[in-house]
């Protein structure tokens, strides 16, 4: 559905843009700005790294003040379930290593036939057998109380992304833009809508996002003043 969804939207903007050639109404090329990527990109990158810094950190306070409470409780329950998985194994595994050593002792007193390999894999699985039904449900309700720690973790994440979405477009909205600040001259309020939409994009990444921005544009600079003393 969700690919269906995207596909339509796709086709839409195509037949939107094959309309607005048709009629004529294709707006002017535009130019970029002289200095572009050693003065201009470096600065807008620098305050874009700035202002998702500061989003980042007020947005997790705001993610932890509705999620923090019912993370720590079922990161407790995990807890608290996993620590009951462990001493039933650890009693069952005493439990085996006191029978084992009994039928051993007894053996070497007479009182039952020699211990084989066939009477110490029975004796094993007899006992190994005892508390299954206890392990087996410690397990299924570990798994149920992880589930749910997922569940709460990806809906703040979730929440995460939609508040800094929200908040990035506050930010560009009132004037913080990455296109207009690359390109020159006046705008259409088309340009400065989608340059908002981009902008916010970039800020609700974060500062991981705007980090792989500066490192491809510094491999591509760095690169290119190679091929540049290469060819002098």
């Amino acid at each position: 559905m969700k690919q269906k969804s995207a596909q339509y939207v796709l086709l839409a903007s195509v037949l939107l843009l094959g309309v607005v050639w048709w009629a004529g109404q294709m707006p002017l090329l535009l130019a970029f700005k002289p200095k572009l990527a050693t003065e201009i990109v470096p600065g807008l990158l620098t305050g874009l790294f700035v202002i998702a810094a500061v989003s980042e950190r007020a947005i997790a306070v705001l993610n932890d003040i509705w999620f923090g409470e019912s993370r720590e409780n079922q990161q407790e329950l995990v807890r608290a379930k996993g620590k009951e998985l462990e001493s039933v194994l650890s009693s069952s595994r005493a439990t085996l290593d006191m029978h084992s050593k009994i039928a051993i002792e007894a053996a070497r007193a007479g009182s039952i036939p020699p211990l084989t390999a066939e009477s110490i894999a029975a004796i094993t699985s007899s006992n190994a057998g005892f508390p299954a039904a206890r392990i087996e449900a410690i397990c299924a309700d570990l798994a149920v109380q992880n589930q749910t720690l997922v569940t709460v973790d990806a809906k703040a994440d979730r929440t995460r992304l939609s508040l800094a979405f929200v908040a990035s477009l506050l930010v560009a909205f009132v004037g913080v833009r990455v296109l207009d600040s690359l390109l020159e001259g006046t705008h259409p309020p088309l340009f400065q809508f989608v340059d908002i939409v981009l902008t916010a994009g970039v800020l609700a990444g974060g500062t991981t996002a705007i980090n792989a921005i500066s490192e491809l544009l510094g491999g591509y600079l760095n690169a290119s003043r190679k091929r540049a003393l290469e060819g002098s």
